[in-house]
């Protein structure tokens, strides 16, 4: 197969997004991705070989897709975030279909390509399961909060902890995961190094998120990371989000998941929403 060159200049959550993108090229092309995050986020996929650096000439803002060189960027071009719903599945797949026309490739059912990651490809699955079913016994649910700050304004950095530390002295029967933050509690754990013990542990986290029962974040990285299509079609699954823009914390509106968005930051209304959902 011929090679061709995909690039983002953006952060680790707009990486993930594009592998809608890269699910639509893959059958046709070999894949070399280019972006400028530290460590390895594309390993699980066969067929793409990974670099940490940008060349200087893959323009932040352009892209010469009919010469094989596709920005994977949704905001490298106005033309894909023009109608106010933001970074959501809908509008990344506006990007696939320019690609694909340009390319001259035929794409099929949009939702065949929800972002997905391949688990049997991680060396640090099976550890990974064997942490979380001796830690699952001993409680009736795990809530996982993607807590860490958001890069790109998606929502205000309001802290979680105080949240996390409310939630976990009165749910006892209820395991609570931070990706960001440290606690002393029986049982709240913070992922790194508890279960993942690496950096970056992004495609770790998302394994985990396949084994938690509510997922709660506002568009960090680790939180895009948890949007795969594993997770959208759990009928058992609750993602709450709290963003500015609802189809950025929503991601996708066809799901089977559930799905409880807001956009006011007060911490006793985001308190009462993560509690009623619980």
């Amino acid at each position: 197969m011929k090679t061709i060159k995909i690039y983002s200049h953006a952060h680790y959550g707009d990486i993930f997004y594009s592998r809608i993108l890269i699910n639509a090229l893959s059958p046709h092309f070999n894949i070399e991705y280019y972006h400028s995050q530290s460590g390895l986020v594309l390993n699980d996929l066969p067929n793409v070989s990974e670099f940490n650096h940008i060349p200087s000439n893959f323009n932040r803002y352009s892209n010469d897709n009919k010469n094989g060189l596709v920005n994977a960027w949704i905001g490298h071009s106005g033309e894909y975030l023009n109608n106010g719903k933001g970074c959501n599945f809908n509008n990344h797949f506006k990007l696939v279909q320019k690609v694909c026309d340009d390319l001259q490739i035929k794409i099929g059912d949009p939702l065949d390509y929800l972002p997905y990651v391949n688990y049997d490809n991680l060396l640090s699955t099976t550890n990974i399961k064997e942490k979380i079913d001796s830690i699952k016994i001993k409680f009736d649910k795990i809530i996982l909060f993607c807590d860490g700050n958001v890069r790109s304004g998606q929502s205000e950095n309001f802290d979680f902890n105080p949240i996390i530390s409310n939630l976990s002295n009165r749910y006892k029967n209820y395991l609570f995961i931070s990706t960001n933050n440290v606690f002393n509690s029986d049982n709240v754990i913070s992922l790194n190094p508890h279960i993942t013990n690496c950096s970056p542990d992004l495609l770790e986290i998302s394994y985990i998120s396949t084994f938690c029962d509510v997922i709660i974040g506002r568009s960090s990285g680790p939180f895009c990371y948890t949007h795969t299509s594993d997770n959208f079609y759990d009928t058992q699954k609750t993602f709450i989000s709290f963003t500015h823009m609802k189809y950025e914390g929503t991601f996708l509106e066809d799901t089977k998941c559930k799905n409880i968005w807001s956009n006011n930051f007060n911490i006793e209304s985001i308190l009462k929403t993560i509690e009623d959902n619980l």
